[in-house]
């Protein structure tokens, strides 16, 4: 959606300019996308939606690090959950689809700390090094370092989250993988 706004610069002078506004389906359609195959899956007993969690991630990974660009998808995972957690599909279906939880908790310790982040940062994605490597950013560069790393292995070759192992054991045990490294994160920066 174009606006044209008119703007006074003086009596005799008009400047006019153009603003695009456009909706958050429309700025990340492949994440609204997935997350409503996954709701529209959902509602039935059966799958027919192919998820790969790691191209998920990846999608994820290239959100401008924005308030509103987070809250919205945030909001859509745990709209996605709330169907999920009320669906009928089978364990298989059901962990491989929940894995977006994954994400949505990340992105919640993003917002929790949305703060440490300086206005001339904002709107760089996700994944950029930039972000990184600004050392006032300690909260927010553990989030950063784990949608990172969970991006690496769940696109390690081109297998499937778990790299074609089931689901349902190994969701438990990336999540304990993430939690150590925060430690080993942590433990590092107070050494330092």
């Amino acid at each position: 959606m174009t606006f044209i706004i008119l703007l006074k610069k003086s009596q005799k002078n008009l400047i006019l300019t153009t603003t695009n506004e456009i909706s958050e389906e429309e700025m990340f359609p492949e994440i609204v996308k997935t997350l409503m195959e996954i709701q529209i899956d959902s509602t039935s007993e059966s799958t027919q939606f192919n998820f790969n969690f790691g191209d998920f991630v990846r999608l994820c990974l290239e959100v401008p690090i924005q308030q509103s660009n987070l809250e919205y998808i945030k909001n859509q995972i745990d709209d996605t959950i709330n169907l999920l957690n009320n669906s009928c599909l089978s364990k298989e279906s059901f962990f491989s689809f929940y894995q977006i939880k994954i994400v949505g908790n990340l992105y919640k310790e993003l917002l929790d700390n949305i703060g440490e982040i300086k206005a001339e940062h904002k709107g760089q994605k996700i994944n950029s090094d930039a972000l990184i490597n600004i050392k006032s950013l300690s909260n927010i560069k553990f989030i950063l370092l784990k949608l990172r790393l969970l991006e690496g292995l769940t696109n390690k070759g081109k297998s499937n989250f778990g790299y074609l192992m089931n689901p349902v054991l190994h969701m438990p045990e990336i999540n304990q993988l993430l939690l150590q490294l925060n430690d080993l994160f942590v433990e590092k920066i107070i050494i330092l």
